[in-house]
């Protein structure tokens, strides 16, 4: 029989060496289980979402989004796009509360139950035009291509959709207001950024921690739009905000919803 001895003093034969071995092997695996949920986030959110009862783990990202930087506010009026399976007009709903309005506009039909102050409607976000959509504080996006697996391609299709949420909320954004919209990271990035700090205050790049870790999803934020597009100010002009009625209360309403 081997033995070996160390500087120790100790001796230890092979049995000996292989029980060590195998008290390490476990210690290390009660390690790797002791850790908090919160290291294992694409399960933990997840998990969250179906014992929180909300429809997807998007949530927890427009919920981190608005905590961050303080963009819904009771009383607001709200266009989400993408809003399928319901995540964030959920939440947007239950920020602005009853005095608010939430729309969600998307392909597939939205299912689940939404306060009375927010709906939804199936249709295609090229095709909206709002024109009697009153003017609205945010708008939303989390809409994504269908992908197929090569990124530069998935990339450009979520920048086209990014660019239609900036041209929806150059028409019905009021100044002040405020937007996010989803992108799969890419070459476009930079532009896209640039796009809003001629339109924004203040833009910047999100990524939430409810993104899944092998996701390249970000969100690009614009906060405080601005009276007129800097850079084209001859040719753009956001709407002017419109006069308070002395009279009547401007409506808090979709299409006389």
């Amino acid at each position: 029989m081997f033995n070996s001895f160390s500087n120790s003093g100790l001796v230890t034969n092979t049995k000996a060496w292989a029980a060590l071995r195998g008290n390490r092997a476990a210690h290390l695996r009660t390690q790797r289980s002791a850790k908090p949920a919160s290291y294992d986030s694409d399960e933990y959110y997840t998990r969250k979402a179906r014992k929180d009862g909300v429809p997807a783990r998007s949530y927890y990202k427009l919920e981190e989004l608005d905590r961050r930087l303080q963009l819904l506010k009771p009383g607001h009026r709200v266009l989400d796009l993408g809003c399928w399976p319901g995540s964030w007009t959920l939440y947007a709903a239950q920020r602005v509360g009853p005095s608010g309005r939430v729309m969600g506009i998307d392909l597939q039909e939205v299912t689940i139950d939404l306060p009375k102050h927010a709906k939804t409607v199936i249709q295609d976000a090229y095709a909206f035009r709002g024109g009697k959509v009153p003017q609205l504080d945010v708008v939303i996006s989390d809409m994504a291509p269908k992908t197929i697996g090569q990124p530069q391609t998935d990339h450009m299709r979520s920048a086209e959709l990014v660019r239609l949420a900036i041209s929806i909320a150059d028409i019905k954004l009021k100044v002040g207001g405020s937007m996010i919209a989803k992108l799969f990271d890419g070459a476009e990035t930079k532009e896209l950024l640039k796009e809003l700090k001629v339109r924004y205050e203040t833009s910047r790049i999100m990524r939430p921690s409810a993104t899944r870790s092998q996701s390249y999803e970000i969100y690009l934020v614009g906060i405080g739009k601005r009276p007129c597009n800097v850079a084209t100010p001859s040719t753009w002009k956001a709407p002017e905000r419109a006069p308070k009625p002395r009279t009547v209360p401007v409506p808090h309403s979709f299409d006389g919803w």
